[in-house]
């Protein structure tokens, strides 16, 4: 019974935990035989936890895109219909006409999407639907220690990651400005070069994963260059 929607661990086969470092590990968890969410529970609850939920939700899209990556370089295998699932979930989201988080009806496709997406990660047997170099940047971010929550961190790291795979990064920027996520790292209340490390020390929180930022091999220059170009510092 969920009170708060801010990532899609509400039903998820994933628990993600934090050890004496900082540094998150993604273990194996069992997913709940079935969920009951009260929409006046949630429209009730924090409005920076309703659209962290958002910024979880439709980080989809970057992951599944490092998941397409990762299968074309002979990396992985794609499970389709987890990936359906997923993507049509976080679709629904982008391509809704209110993106008001105080609109109930918004927020339940936002609850609909982030349990499809943890139905998603069930069918695929790993996080890889939801979970891409976007997910890296915020481990990082959480190892380095900050006050932001998780999907406030995984929108900007969507916006980074999109620009990297030369993507629409700015339909995303436009998304997470309607619903008022942050955008930029002083969004995040992080500082220009905190924003720069996490981005190059991400791929070090899932060395079993491969996505964009093991792609271009992301260094301080790669990793400044998009930071600027995105608006992100």
């Amino acid at each position: 019974v969920p009170t708060l929607m801010s990532h899609d661990g509400i039903c998820s086969p994933i628990a993600v935990l934090k050890d004496g470092a900082g540094k998150s590990q993604s273990l194996v968890a069992r997913m709940p035989h079935g969920l009951i969410a009260d929409l006046e529970v949630i429209a009730a609850s924090p409005v920076r936890t309703r659209r962290a939920g958002v910024g979880d939700l439709v980080s989809n899209l970057s992951a599944l895109s490092d998941w397409r990556l990762a299968c074309e370089c002979g990396k992985e295998e794609m499970e389709d219909f987890a990936y359906l699932l997923s993507n049509t979930a976080a679709l629904s989201v982008v391509k809704s006409e209110s993106k008001n988080v105080e609109d109930k009806l918004f927020l339940r496709d936002v609850l609909n999407g982030l349990i499809l997406g943890g139905i998603a990660m069930e069918i695929a047997g790993t996080s890889r639907p939801c979970s891409g170099g976007e997910h890296e940047f915020s481990h990082a971010l959480d190892v380095i220690g900050t006050s932001a929550l998780h999907g406030e961190q995984v929108a900007v790291g969507t916006i980074l990651c999109s620009y990297l795979r030369g993507e629409d990064w700015q339909l995303y920027k436009r998304v997470f400005d309607l619903v008022g996520l942050p955008v930029n790292a002083s969004g995040l209340g992080i500082s220009s070069e905190t924003a720069v490390r996490a981005l190059v020390e991400a791929p070090r929180t899932r060395p079993d994963r491969y996505t964009i930022l093991e792609h271009v091999g992301i260094d301080e220059k790669i990793a400044r260059e998009a930071a600027e170009a995105t608006g992100v510092i």
